[in-house]
């Protein structure tokens, strides 16, 4: 089954720049909304961009959201990812008999070893350094590391240094951050 990953524009309406707490589980992450003006022509929102899953999801399930404070401005589809199932069906576990194994072993446990090998191996070629340049600030930092194929809890990106220790450790590099 194919699941859409959404970059969302928030937006402040009648607000030029406002910065605020959004709670997340037991913590609270900043959400800095910018760009807005009022004139003649008319309002333009204060916005704030992400595509990162946990955070739209914070914003959608906040007070502020639900008030109409923060609104909704627009989304885009920016891809689609196959969502993991697992299969529990008893007739999905084949099991080898002793002439093909010697022993009666399931190929649900050899599928696993096989997949766990896998798994390593393309860790280890994904290993090769990532540069994001783009990012300039520590939330556009977490939007990378919580995203996918990092899927970093927001918890391990408490600080500067955590956040530039765990890029470290995933070999990802923010070459244009201070």
């Amino acid at each position: 089954m194919k699941k859409q990953l959404y970059r969302k524009i928030y937006g402040v309406f009648g607000i030029v720049e406002w910065s605020t707490l959004i709670p997340v589980g037991s913590g609270t992450i900043r959400v800095d909304f910018s760009n807005g003006s009022i004139t003649t022509r008319g309002i333009e929102p204060a916005t704030y961009t992400t595509s990162n899953e946990t955070i739209q999801n914070a914003i959608e399930a906040s007070p502020k959201f639900k008030s109409g404070k923060i609104k909704l401005i627009s989304k885009f589809v920016i891809s689609e990812v196959e969502e993991e199932t697992e299969a529990t069906d008893e007739a999905d576990i084949e099991t080898k008999t002793d002439e093909e194994t010697g022993s009666s072993e399931t190929s649900n446990n050899a599928t696993t070893d096989n997949a766990t090998a896998d798994v390593e191996a393309t860790v280890a070629e994904d290993a090769i350094a990532a540069s994001f340049p783009g990012v300039k600030n520590s939330q556009q930092a977490k939007d990378v590391l919580m995203a996918a194929p990092y899927n970093v809890s927001l918890a391990e990106l408490g600080s500067k240094e955590a956040i530039l220790a765990k890029a470290a450790e995933l070999n990802v590099t923010f070459p244009n951050w201070k």
